[in-house]
């Protein structure tokens, strides 16, 4: 994905310009999966509508999260892959996953939440 995203010329290549934009984008979506990773409770690299709606109350999402999933899942599967929430991401003009104070906040409380899952579980 950080690969497309900086492909300006859309010529396959990362040219000399086009190289700063492209280590931004890796650190953009590094900081993107770790938040995505820790959402995803089942490793599967997805997430399901009940894994980005619990998230989301974390996250304090200012619209209501099953309208966004709806709209992330655009194959109607109940699930979503990373490419298609950084997509979703990129055209809402998100400030998640720039990796600031707050998203270490919700990367922290979205562990929280996993493990007191995880505990419930035993």
């Amino acid at each position: 994905a950080a690969y497309k995203s900086c492909d300006a010329s859309g010529d396959g290549r990362i040219e000399k310009k086009e190289f700063l934009f492209f280590f931004h984008y890796l650190v953009y979506y590094n900081n993107l999966w770790s938040l995505f990773s820790t959402i995803d409770e089942d490793g599967d690299r997805r997430l399901t509508r009940d894994e980005f709606v619990n998230a989301a109350k974390v996250i304090d999402l200012k619209k209501d999260p099953n309208e966004i999933f709806a709209i992330i899942d655009t194959d109607k599967s109940g699930m979503v892959l990373f490419e298609d929430v950084c997509n979703y991401l990129a055209k809402s003009k998100s400030d998640i996953g720039l990796y600031d104070e707050e998203d270490k906040i919700i990367e922290e409380k979205l562990r929280k939440l996993s493990k007191e899952k995880e505990e419930a579980k035993t």
